[in-house]
């Protein structure tokens, strides 16, 4: 009988437990919430944007400056070469 008391006491537990995981927000506060100007979001999107943009202006700029010196050790080998 006692594990029949337990096995019952911890599904009524986690049927409590669920069904106070499911409750709703009370409709007062659904409204309470003041949204963010569209400005702000545009603003900070368009800051991780260029927070993107520069390290990769930056990476091209060093594979054009490595693309000229190979060009150029290519150049220098092939003169080199008899």
């Amino acid at each position: 009988m006692t594990q029949r008391m337990r096995v019952l006491f911890l599904t009524t537990l986690v049927l409590a437990t669920c069904y106070a995981c499911q409750r709703e927000v009370p409709a007062e506060k659904i409204g309470s919430e003041s949204p963010q100007p569209a400005g702000t979001i545009d603003q900070a999107v368009e800051q991780n944007l260029e927070g993107i943009k520069r390290p990769m202006d930056k990476a091209r700029e060093v594979e054009e400056i490595l693309g000229k010196a190979s060009e150029r050790t290519v150049e220098q080998v092939q003169g080199a070469t008899p």
